[in-house]
């Protein structure tokens, strides 16, 4: 299955369990108005092609050098001018079938790509045969809700990995990336997706890359309780996707009066100015 194939196809997946997370709102108008990628979100697709499938990375992406063309334009923002928009589309129409970036970032993509290929332990996940980009069609076994999930890696040893870029990788801070993005709940979808496959539980790893020179890596599993939680809460989200369809409602939040506190963290700051 192609990527478009992939992204065309109505199955529920992890990332509209996030949605869903929020409220079942969010979820019907995030399905009903598919975002457009974010650069930041252009780069880790550019990122993930050049770690998993390099030879695809070069036949896909090209850099341009527009050093010249916006000195010869001046001004504080020559590349928002229409004459480098007409440079850059005639570059482009002489390159067809290759995205465009620039030179800073095409050089970014590769020196990060090398610090993962080096590293001790993520080196060796890159190079151990399996399949990449692999997208499984399955259903969720206590509801039979069509599902598909697309794995970054899969290894023939049954280790999933999962190639996540961040701006800080060390324990504390990913772990927050973890609650932030949910990672737990994809790491769980994924594991079921294999499990449809084989019926065997496969290992997550996280290979966390930090977007910024010098390109550190580190190597992650999720524990025990944080696994189980993910898991807890697929059923539960799954769960409530198909009470919402069967009744065609996608609530918000609780249309009640609630009271709110300051969370924890700040009522200890405050504690602390006194």
């Amino acid at each position: 299955m192609t990527e478009q194939e992939y992204r065309e196809s109505s199955r529920l997946n992890a990332s509209g369990l996030k949605e869903l997370y929020r409220s079942p709102a969010h979820f019907k108008y995030w399905l009903d108005n598919p975002p457009e990628p974010t650069p930041a979100m252009e780069f880790g697709t550019a990122v993930h092609m050049a770690i998993l499938q390099p030879d695809k990375f070069y036949k896909t992406y090209m850099y341009i050098d527009d050093a010249q063309i916006c000195a010869e334009i001046g001004g504080a923002k020559p590349r928002a001018t229409s004459k480098y928009k007409l440079w850059k589309a005639d570059l482009m129409m002489a390159n067809p079938g290759f995205k465009i970036i620039d030179a800073e970032d095409f050089k970014r993509v590769e020196d990060i790509t090398s610090a993962v290929n080096a590293h001790s332990l993520a080196g060796p996940l890159i190079r151990e045969r399996g399949e990449v980009e692999l997208s499984i069609e399955w259903e969720y076994p206590n509801f039979a809700t069509p599902m598909k999930s697309r794995l970054d890696k899969l290894t023939y040893s049954g280790v999933i990995v999962d190639i996540k870029t961040c701006n800080d990788a060390r324990p504390t801070a990913f772990a927050r990336d973890i609650w932030n993005y949910l990672y737990h709940i994809q790491a769980a979808v994924y594991q079921q997706a294999v499990a449809s496959i084989d019926g065997l539980l496969a290992k997550f790893v996280f290979i966390a890359i930090e977007k910024e020179p010098p390109y550190a890596v580190a190597v992650y599993t999720l524990d025990e309780s944080t696994m189980a939680l993910g898991v807890s809460e697929v059923d539960r989200l799954v769960g409530e996707y198909e009470y919402c369809t069967a009744l065609g409602v996608w609530p918000a939040y609780r249309e009640e009066m609630r009271t709110i506190a300051l969370p924890s963290w700040a009522s200890a700051t405050l504690t602390e100015v006194i």
